[in-house]
């Protein structure tokens, strides 16, 4: 749904690229972390991994891992 409101935000694009990797569905992954690059080149797992309040560390490792599968630099 936020996609579909706003397709050039930046945090529904993070979350489905990280999904999408988890999921094995690496076509979709990278195709959202492509235009997520586009609108934010710098974009890298450790400063992506800032904007994101996760409680549990090991869930923004989940995350980190995702984006890793999905091709983001570190």
């Amino acid at each position: 749904a936020a996609l579909r409101v706003g397709p050039d935000y930046l945090n529904p694009l993070c979350i489905m690229a990280a999904s999408s990797a988890l999921a094995g569905n690496l076509e979709d992954a990278r195709k959202n972390l492509a235009h997520m690059r586009q609108l934010d080149p710098g974009a890298r797992i450790s400063n992506i991994q800032q904007r994101y309040p996760f409680r549990r560390p090991e869930d923004l490792a989940r995350f980190g891992e995702g984006l890793r599968l999905a091709g983001l630099p570190e």
